[in-house]
């Protein structure tokens, strides 16, 4: 668990690295983290990642109890399924499209 914990950390901090650098004319909740909170201090890099950490593992518990509850519920409803089906590979003709490269691929 710690390696992966690892893992999505050093993720987390490359992309925090690489939204940083890159910059935006749109605001988002990065934009204030990245500006001087209301003391004027500078928010340190540090509180950056674990802001970002805060919100990552927050935010996949949230994903992953809801497509736990959403999964279980069309697998018990055959009707909902066959049509679950059939919307996919409708949208997706080619079974090799259906497969998203891993998050830590260099492609995201």
């Amino acid at each position: 668990m710690k390696e992966i914990f690892a893992l999505i950390f050093e993720h987390t901090k490359d992309r925090i690295v690489r939204r940083s650098e890159r910059g935006t004319e749109r605001p988002d909740f990065m934009s204030h983290w990245l500006r001087n909170n209301k003391d004027g201090k500078e928010t340190s890099q540090s509180e950056i990642e674990e802001n970002a950490m805060t919100i990552i593992v927050a935010g996949s518990e949230t994903t992953a109890s809801l497509l736990l509850a959403v999964s279980h519920h069309v697998m018990m409803n055959p009707e909902m399924l066959r049509g679950v089906s059939e919307e996919v590979r409708t949208a997706f003709p080619l079974s090799r499209r259906l497969i998203v490269p891993p998050w830590n691929s260099s492609a995201t």
